[in-house]
């Protein structure tokens, strides 16, 4: 096994892993009449559509500093004078 099928495959067990956990801990909650299925799904799209949203800026933050470090390579004048 190549180290990319080892990563792979260690991913792969930790993944199932945090979903069987995962699945457990919300079995427990709606079981135990702590919070509702339709409560905890809308929890859980909440925090998916923040993450994602943040994410999303965090990618638009890197492509704005990429380009202005692209930008900053391509002056070629005197440091300090710009």
């Amino acid at each position: 096994m190549n180290l990319q099928e080892k990563a792979l495959h260690n991913l792969n067990q930790r993944l199932t892993a945090q979903a069987v956990i995962i699945d457990t801990l919300c079995d427990i909650l709606i079981k135990s009449e702590i919070i509702t299925e339709d409560e905890l799904n809308k929890k859980i799209n909440s925090k998916i559509n923040s993450l994602q949203s943040q994410i999303k800026d965090l990618l638009q933050n890197q492509l704005d500093s990429e380009d202005f470090s692209d930008y900053i390579k391509n002056y070629r004048g005197v440091i300090g004078e710009a």
